[in-house]
Order: C-alpha cells, then sequence, then structure tokens
C-alpha cells in the first residue's frame, strides 16, 4: 500500500469511528492486564512536544532496523513457542542469514512445515504455500514491529510508572474525540522508555500486547535487540520469542543466496506490514444503539485475498466472538500480492431495547446471509516473480 493509500485508509478508519461515537455508544475495550495506558490520555497539541513524541517513536524503531541499507551483515538464530487457539501451533526456530538489502535469506521450521525466502539482486524466491501466522508475527515483533508515523496521526500520552521507571505510552490514530479518555479501540499504542528510547510494550489493537524484556539484550552495532519477547492476546500467552544469537557475519557464502530451479520456476509472495481497519454489522439506520466492537486477528492470502487463519481477541462472549470470526472469514478481500496480517474491528450494532440473547440470534442471520457464495468470482492476483523495489518495507511489504 502506497503512503498516499495508508493515509486514506487511516482517515477512513477515523471518520468510521467519529461517526459511529455521535451516533451510539461504544462500549470501551475491556480490562487487560497487559494494558499499560490505563489512566485517562490527553492529546499531544503542542509542537514542540509533538515533535518530541514522533523523534522518541523513531528512536524506538530504530533498534529493529536491522535491514536498513547501510546495516551490518549478521546471522541471527530464534527459537520461539506458541500456544494459542489456531491449527497450527508448537515449537518453532528461525535463521536469518543477512549480508545486505540485495542479498539474504530466512528459514523458519513450525507445525511440521519449513518456510524459506531468499532476497537475490533485488527479487525474493522461495516456498509459494502459506505462511503461517506465528511465523508472521514473530517477524513483525523482531523485525518491524512499529508502524512509521503519518504526520497528520493524532497522538495521545499516557505516562505512567513501572518500578522507578517512568514510561510514555503513546496512542496512536486517525482522530478520536479530544477529551482525555482512557484508550479508545482504533488506537495503536506504544510504550517507551523516554531515557533511552527502548521499546517496553507494542499493540497494534486492543488484546494484542507484545512486550519487550532487555535484561541481557545484545548491543549489534547500536541496535539494542531484546534476548525476550512474548506476545499475549485476549488475556493469555500465545508466543514466546527468543534471540538465540545475532552476531557479524562478514564472509557469508554467496551460495546461500543462490535459488533452486523450482523456486525460480514458482514465484512466490511478500508478506505485508500489518492493518487494520472496520467491518461495521448490521446497523440500525437512525435507531440509537449500542456498538459492541470485536477484534478479529487474520492473515489474508496473496493471490485470492482468502482468510488463512484467524483468531478473536475479545471472548468473554464467546457466541459474539465466533460470530465475528464468522464474518471476517465469509468476507472478500481484494487480493494485493501480499500475505497480509489484519486486525478488523468487526462492530456489531445492537439496539439498546434489544436483548443479548435476541440480538445473537439476528448476528447469527446476518453472519448465514453472508455465508451465501458471492455472485462473483472472487478476485485473483496471480503470482509473478517479486519486482524489484518490493523487498523492503516502505510499499506495503517486506521480504520476510
Amino acid at each position: 500500500m502506497t503512503p498516499t493509500r495508508r493515509a486514506v485508509a487511516g482517515l477512513f478508519v477515523s471518520f468510521v469511528f467519529v461517526v459511529s461515537y455521535a451516533a451510539a455508544q461504544i462500549t470501551p475495550p475491556p480490562n487487560d492486564p497487559a494494558e499499560m495506558a490505563t489512566g485517562d490520555a490527553h492529546v499531544v497539541s503542542k509542537r514542540d512536544q509533538r515533535a518530541a513524541a514522533i523523534d522518541l517513536i523513531s528512536q524506538a524503531r530504530s533498534n529493529y532496523a536491522l535491514h536498513s541499507a547501510d546495516g551490518s551483515p549478521y546471522v541471527m538464530k530464534i527459537s520461539f513457542s506458541s500456544h494459542g487457539p489456531l491449527q497450527q501451533e508448537g515449537d518453532g526456530t528461525m535463521e536469518e542469514s543477512w549480508a545486505d538489502a540485495g542479498h539474504w535469506r530466512w528459514t523458519a521450521t513450525f507445525a511440521g512445515s519449513t518456510q524459506t525466502r531468499i532476497g537475490n539482486s533485488g527479487r525474493i524466491y522461495g516456498n509459494t504455500d502459506p505462511i503461517p501466522m506465528r511465523v508472521q508475527m514473530v517477524r513483525s515483533a523482531l523485525f518491524w514491529p512499529m508502524a512509521m508515523t503519518g504526520v497528520q496521526a493524532m497522538i495521545r500520552s499516557a505516562p505512567r510508572k513501572v518500578g522507578d521507571e517512568e514510561v510514555n505510552c503513546l496512542l496512536l490514530s486517525g482522530g478520536v474525540p479530544g477529551e482525555p479518555a482512557p484508550r479508545y479501540w482504533v488506537e495503536t499504542e506504544y510504550c517507551i522508555n523516554p531515557k533511552n528510547g527502548l521499546l517496553l510494550m507494542a499493540s497494534r489493537a486492543p488484546g494484542i500486547y507484545i512486550d519487550y524484556d532487555y535484561e541481557n539484550a545484545i548491543n549489534f552495532h547500536g541496535h539494542i535487540i531484546p534476548r525476550s519477547i512474548t506476545v499475549s492476546e485476549d488475556r493469555n500467552l500465545v508466543l514466546e520469542i527468543h534471540v538465540d544469537s545475532l552476531s557479524d557475519a562478514a564472509d557469508l557464502d554467496a551460495n546461500l543466496f543462490q535459488p533452486t530451479p523450482e523456486m525460480i520456476a514458482n514465484p512466490t509472495f511478500t508478506l505485508a506490514t500489518s492493518s487494520r481497519f472496520p467491518i461495521p454489522v448490521d446497523p440500525y439506520p437512525g435507531t440509537p444503539t449500542e456498538i459492541q466492537p470485536v477484534i478479529v486477528h487474520a492473515t489474508l492470502g496473496d493471490e485470492f485475498g482468502e482468510v488463512l487463519e484467524a483468531e478473536a481477541l475479545q471472548t468473554s462472549d464467546r457466541k459474539l466472538a465466533q460470530a465475528a470470526i464468522d464474518v471476517v472469514v465469509n468476507t472478500p478481500f481484494e487480493p494485493t500480492g501480499m500475505q497480509r496480517e489484519v486486525f478488523v474491528n468487526v462492530q456489531f450494532h445492537r439496539p439498546q431495547a434489544i436483548g443479548i440473547s435476541i440480538f445473537l440470534e439476528r448476528v447469527h442471520r446476518v453472519v448465514l446471509i453472508r455465508r451465501r457464495p458471492p455472485t462473483v468470482q472472487r478476485p485473483h492476483w496471480p503470482r509473478k516473480p517479486v519486482p524489484p523495489g518490493n523487498s523492503m518495507e516502505g510499499g506495503g511489504g517486506d521480504h520476510f
């Protein structure tokens, strides 16, 4: 996705949220022990304070910019374990060899499958089968935990203290009401130590939290990389990541970056940076409603945009959570040529006068309607060799 399209998408999410907020009551995100911005957050509006907040985000992001054009060659070895509700869970390993932006290789073994990606002179080669969500999450947490901050993004700040350390939790969105309030559903959260610029927690959406532990951290040419990263969803630990080693590699074997004949003959795909958007369900125009969001975390296929894996980040009402997953699974998405990780804000509009049991019956009817096969053929993005220029972050995708 181009920067312009990302900006438009952010404005659309903001517009949907503001309109919904004005027309109906919206339930707040549920309490979660992993949430760090627990009090009221305030808009960062003064120019100098806003500049300082953006600088702090940039400083925290730079630690993980190992794939920059001037980055030092390295070999990184990672082990991880997942414990969530998906079909593909278990223990895994990953190894990445990086010579420069045009020559790199990573291999991940997880849940009975092996995934390989090779970058050679600006082109990407590798497997053609879908990459498990947990593997994509590992790479996102390690190499791209923080999205680029648009100059027009709203920033709210919620300072707090963790032990003896001051922490600044910054909440980003396309726009929310300006009065002091706890976190909104549409806000992305980064909690950063302002003294050293280290990212302590990243939360793309309420219900998912990535925590970074810098005990025995690795200092690799000025990049401070944590040994341990954990991901919790819906109050449960779902992913444990350990950076086993990160070492200089000035003389990598050039044969590492040579694709097999099969890889050359069968084009692969890139992984996109994560995105988020809303899907309103069964709204009642002109009728006062209560909006109950459920965030669905999913991956979408590169060729057809189909949902590969999906999980709800709020499951206190399991019927509603399953209805949200069903809505996402049965929604046709445009393919982009990249496997995408998405956070879908499924917004259930419940009339205030209707009880929850009647509402759920209606929701399931809506879901059943959405299950009907589409009358038009699902869009198709036929795989072609990934062109030079799409092997780095910035075009909406990355080599990982």
